[in-house]
């Protein structure tokens, strides 16, 4: 795994359940650049394809917002 995808999720670890907003995570990891956008979007799909497959939580993506990390529905 990646730093950058390491960082992000001990980022999103700690606040599972809270929206953490795309702008949010261009400021802390990007320095505010947004035109690392699709950066971002990657090291998402990479911790989704790598951790989130193999746990009973996962990594919503709310469209023009951010993203949430939240249990998967009907798992206890």
């Amino acid at each position: 795994m990646a730093k950058k995808e390491f960082d992000l999720l001990l980022y999103l670890f700690e606040r599972v359940n809270t929206i953490v907003t795309k702008e949010e995570l261009h400021k802390k990891f990007w320095n505010n650049s947004l035109e690392n956008s699709r950066s971002l979007d990657m090291h998402m799909k990479a911790l989704r394809q790598k951790v989130f497959s193999q746990t009973n939580l996962q990594l919503t993506t709310l469209l023009k917002v951010g993203y949430k990390l939240e249990r998967k529905s009907g798992e206890i």
